[in-house]
């Protein structure tokens, strides 16, 4: 046992990386095609997370600081290229607008759909927390 696990005495088959098969990359080019209208690209695209710390015993700012600054800098982009806002099941959507009205941050949308398939169409990807960005 492995960490207190079966192992499987099965043949495992290691596929590698599958978000970089073509296969996979086809995929989402063809949903990204369905899913985002070519007019509405290019845009920003902001990976949202928590508001708070990603650890307490880290000496930084709470990530809401960070984002605050962030949205800062690309306000004075966004009236020329629209951002689009993609949440987390941790972000707390009402707190994010209400920031958004207090910085008078204006062209944006608030997305759910796969941060892979929003990427597709994103002039860059921005997150203040690394875990919540995956790889374009």
């Amino acid at each position: 046992t492995y960490y207190e696990a079966d192992i499987p005495d099965g043949k495992i088959i290691n596929a590698g990386y599958v978000r970089r098969m073509p296969q996979w990359l086809k995929f989402v080019q063809e949903r990204a095609d369905e899913y985002i209208p070519k007019e509405r690209r290019p845009y920003f695209l902001f990976i949202l997370s928590t508001a708070g710390k990603r650890l307490d015993e880290l000496e930084e700012p709470p990530l809401s600081d960070l984002l605050a600054e962030s949205l800062t800098v690309l306000k004075k982009f966004n009236n020329r290229i629209h951002t689009v806002f993609r949440p987390h099941s941790i972000t707390d959507v009402e707190k994010f607008k209400l920031m958004l009205k207090e910085l008078d941050y204006g062209n944006y949308s608030v997305d759910y759909g796969h941060p892979m398939i929003l990427s597709v169409g994103a002039e860059f990807v921005i997150g203040n927390n690394q875990q919540a960005c995956g790889s374009k």
